[in-house]
């Protein structure tokens, strides 16, 4: 295979890799909580951590910058996905007590 070829499949692999959540399925249900994002919750933690370490060892002060800025950045993205799961629990909250009250007591 050409060395271009070569770089196609490698660019090809990395879009499936990246593009498809790999052994995580919607399950439709989104009353208490999203499992996908808390998942997507849970990669950008992994990132922040990653930028964490990478701002320890790389002392070069334009990236140190740079990656601060993506810190910052998926910092930001944690705490708004973070929100949306809230509104998806409160509003399950609610959900489920409007279904509750109409459901006759058990004597």
């Amino acid at each position: 295979m050409s060395q271009m070829g070569e770089k196609q499949s490698a660019i090809q692999t990395w879009k499936e890799q990246t593009m498809e959540p790999s052994g995580i399925g919607c399950n439709h249900d989104c009353r208490i909580t999203c499992k996908m994002l808390t998942e997507a919750m849970r990669k950008e933690a992994e990132m922040i951590h990653f930028y964490e370490k990478l701002m320890i060892e790389c002392d070069y002060p334009d990236v140190n910058a740079f990656v601060r800025e993506l810190l910052e950045e998926k910092s930001r993205m944690v705490l708004h996905i973070n929100q949306k799961l809230n509104e998806i629990r409160a509003r399950g909250q609610v959900s489920e007590g409007i279904i509750s009250s109409f459901e006759p007591d058990a004597i």
